[in-house]
């Protein structure tokens, strides 16, 4: 998957555990590391960082990430500034149920409270599984 994302990526860009598209990051950027890492085995929920005052960024982002749910993996969103464009953003991506976060400690207890009920689900299924 690294290497995927390499070849159209950044040089500077890490393509490590997190990606970091670095400030030269662009909506088709996001895009395409979402819909290559979401539909993996090798990933389970996303953080997006939204840093909306880069210049590549628009209000087309939301929609990606609104889209990228289709992958049926939790994305959830933080560092939105407070322009007006993304006072914009946040209501569009709250308004599509993605979850928005202004600091990354609670984003962060978030992603854990998600890995946890996901981890209590699959072993009620796996026990009910067994049972019959």
């Amino acid at each position: 998957m690294r290497s995927t994302l390499s070849k159209k990526l950044p040089p500077l860009a890490s393509t490590a555990n997190p990606i970091d598209l670095t400030g030269s990051a662009t909506n088709a950027m996001y895009k395409f590391v979402l819909d290559t890492v979401l539909p993996t085995n090798y990933v389970d929920m996303a953080l997006v960082m939204a840093q909306m005052q880069l210049p590549g960024m628009t209000q087309d982002l939301a929609e990606y990430i609104i889209e990228a749910r289709r992958y049926g993996k939790p994305v959830i969103v933080y560092g939105i500034s407070e322009n007006d464009d993304a006072k914009a953003f946040k209501t569009r991506l709250e308004e599509s149920g993605v979850p928005t976060y202004d600091r990354l400690e609670t984003a962060a207890r978030a992603l854990r409270a998600l890995y946890e009920y996901a981890k209590v689900r699959h072993g009620l299924r796996s026990k009910v599984m067994n049972i019959h």
